[in-house]
C-alpha cells in the first residue's frame, strides 16, 4: 500500500484564504496499469517531456482529463483532503502555539541534561530551537501534515478493509512531498515531530478504527500497529515507513499535487468546479466527506506552565496512552 501526500496553497497571511492537503492512497497492484495510464495522459496532453507536472500548471480541461483518463479509471484510486484558512486562523494564536511547543522541548532537554544524558538534551535542544525558527506558515503547514496523515490512514484502513487488499498492507509507505524541508538534518526534526504530534492527535480523536474481521485473520496492519492485546500503537508505520521525498522522482506525489489542486482550485473560486464533481466519489467517506478544516484558536493555548507538558512515564504508561485498537465494523 502507497500513501502519497501532497499540497496546494501557500498556508499565509499576507494572501488570506484556504490551503489544502490531499492524500492518495493506492495498493501495490493497481499501481502499475495505474503510471500507464498517466503516461499516457501526459503524452496525449503535451506534457510528456516534463519530468514533474503540477496541478497549477493545468487548465481546467486538463484537470478534467486526468480525472476521467488516471483516477475514475482506477477504482481503487482513493482520496483524502485537510484544508486550512487563514481567514479563520489567527497569525498571532500560530506564533504563541510554536512558541509553546518550543518551550516544552526547552524543558525537555534540560530534563535530560540534569540526569546527565547528553545527547538526547542536545537533541532536544536543537529541536526546541528548529521549532522556534519556524516561520508561522511553516507551523501552520505543519500542523495540517499530521492531520492529513491520521486521516489518510483511517481512510485507507476503511476504504480497503476488504480481504482482498491484506496483501497491499504487508509494506504500506507514507510518502510526503518534502517542499517546506530543504535541509536533511530538518527531516530528522520533521520525523520526530510528527511522531510526537500523531500520537497526541490519535489519542484526542479516539484512535484508528480498524474491522474485528483483522483480528480473525491476522491482518499485517496489526502487526505494524498494535501493541499489546487492545492497542494500536503507530511507531512501526509512522517512524519506519513514513518520509519525506522529492515529488520529482514519484510520480505519485505528483498525483496528489494535481489532485490537492483540483481541491484548491475550487475553494479558491467558491463556485462548483467540475474536476472536483467528478472527484466526489473517491474522496474520504466516499460521498464527497467530511473533509477536516484545520483551525488553530485560542482555546487550542495553554494556560499553565511549559513544565507541566513534560513528565516521565513507564512503558507502559506510554502504552496505555497510544491509539487505543478500536473493534467496529466498517464499509470497505
Amino acid at each position: 500500500m502507497k500513501t502519497f501526500i501532497d499540497e496546494s496553497g501557500c498556508f499565509s497571511w499576507n494572501r488570506l484564504g484556504k490551503s489544502t492537503f490531499c492524500g492518495v492512497s493506492l495498493p501495490d497492484h493497481s499501481l502499475p496499469d495505474l503510471y500507464i495510464d498517466f503516461l499516457r495522459f501526459k503524452r496525449d496532453s503535451g506534457l510528456k517531456k516534463q519530468k514533474e507536472i503540477k496541478g497549477h500548471e493545468l487548465t481546467t480541461k486538463q484537470l478534467r482529463s486526468f480525472v476521467d483518463r488516471v483516477v475514475l479509471a482506477h477504482e481503487n484510486f482513493r482520496l483524502t483532503y485537510v484544508v486550512v484558512d487563514t481567514q479563520f486562523t489567527s497569525s498571532a494564536v500560530t506564533d504563541k502555539m510554536r512558541d509553546q511547543w518550543a518551550d516544552v522541548l526547552a524543558v525537555a532537554a534540560g530534563r535530560d541534561k540534569a540526569r546527565g544524558n547528553e545527547p538526547a538534551a542536545q537533541f532536544y535542544l536543537e529541536m526546541s530551537s528548529w521549532v522556534r525558527k519556524r516561520s508561522r506558515e511553516n507551523f501552520l503547514w505543519a500542523m495540517a501534515l499530521y492531520a492529513i496523515i491520521f486521516e489518510s490512514i483511517q481512510n485507507t484502513i476503511s476504504r480497503f478493509a476488504d480481504v482482498a487488499f491484506d496483501e497491499d498492507f504487508v509494506s504500506w509507505d507514507i510518502i510526503i512531498d518534502r517542499s517546506f524541508v530543504s535541509r536533511d538534518r530538518h527531516i530528522v526534526f520533521w520525523q520526530e515531530w510528527l511522531r510526537h504530534q500523531l500520537r497526541q492527535f490519535s489519542v484526542s480523536h479516539g484512535g484508528f478504527r480498524s474491522p474485528s474481521a483483522w483480528i480473525d485473520r491476522t491482518h499485517p496492519v496489526l502487526k505494524d500497529m498494535r501493541q499489546g492485546t487492545n492497542v494500536v500503537d503507530g511507531s512501526e508505520l509512522l517512524l519506519k515507513h513514513t518520509y519525506f521525498a522529492d515529488s520529482r522522482n514519484y510520480e505519485g506525489l505528483q498525483l496528489a499535487d494535481i489532485c490537492a489542486h483540483i481541491c484548491f482550485r475550487y475553494l479558491k473560486d467558491g463556485i462548483p468546479y467540475e474536476p472536483l464533481s467528478l472527484l466526489r466519489e473517491r474522496i474520504n467517506d466516499g460521498r464527497g466527506g467530511p473533509i477536516r478544516l484545520i483551525h488553530l484558536s485560542p482555546e487550542h493555548l495553554w494556560e499553565d506552565s511549559p513544565e507541566a507538558h513534560v513528565h516521565d512515564v513507564t512503558p507502559e504508561e506510554y502504552f496505555m496512552s497510544c491509539v487505543q485498537y478500536k473493534e467496529t465494523q466498517l464499509r470497505p
